[in-house]
């Protein structure tokens, strides 16, 4: 496809596939850095009155910025740990315990695989800081999956550690794996600026 229409003037593609979306994103990335202008979009249904009809709009940034989820996941932990307590949203803090954990569940699986792994097996395997380590630990098992957000165990006051949590995880990941976590940052287009003590 790409060397059958290498001179096209103007080209739409149109898919639901994903894995085919990536692979024309990658191109149109490299067409990008050629100075040639990418447009991303996707189509949305509306209502109006009852008729239903489709309509063009912004690819939504999840889709755009991110090539997995473990991207997204290591970048909403890294935002959590730079936002420290100054973030005023709260809002943001209620999906972070399920991230945090989904992140950290997807760093072990490939940072010491084993046939039956668990948050608790994976972390014995790592040398880091044991306080810090527990308090990951404790902090997913208590706070993730939860059944309601209103819940005792979901108080606001106990989401606020959210962002230490997030911070400990960052640093978990750099002392662990200092390559992988500089290469996550230069994804995200960020200046490291967690500074962890020799």
């Amino acid at each position: 496809m790409k060397s059958r229409l290498r001179n096209a003037g103007q080209l739409f593609i149109l898919t639901h596939n994903f894995l085919f979306f990536r692979q024309v994103k990658n191109w149109f990335g490299y067409l990008e850095n050629k100075k040639e202008t990418v447009g991303y979009y996707m189509l949305q249904v509306k209502r109006d009155e009852g008729s239903r009809c489709s309509c063009l709009s912004p690819l939504d940034p999840l889709l755009r910025d991110f090539e997995s989820e473990y991207h997204y996941l290591f970048s909403l932990a890294y935002s959590a740990a730079q936002a420290g307590q100054d973030n005023p949203s709260l809002q943001h803090y209620y999906i972070l315990p399920n991230a945090l954990r989904r992140l950290l569940e997807a760093f072990l699986e490939f940072k010491v695989p084993a046939k039956r792994s668990n948050i608790y097996a994976g972390l014995e395997m790592i040398d880091f800081d044991e306080a810090k380590k527990t308090r990951i630990r404790r902090f997913c098992d208590t706070h993730s999956h939860g059944k309601t957000i209103g819940e005792p165990d979901q108080d606001p006051v106990i989401l606020g550690e959210a962002s230490a949590v997030a911070r400990d995880l960052m640093e978990l990941i750099k002392e662990t794996d200092g390559g992988h976590y500089e290469r996550m940052i230069g994804l995200l287009g960020q200046t490291p600026a967690i500074e962890i003590e020799p």
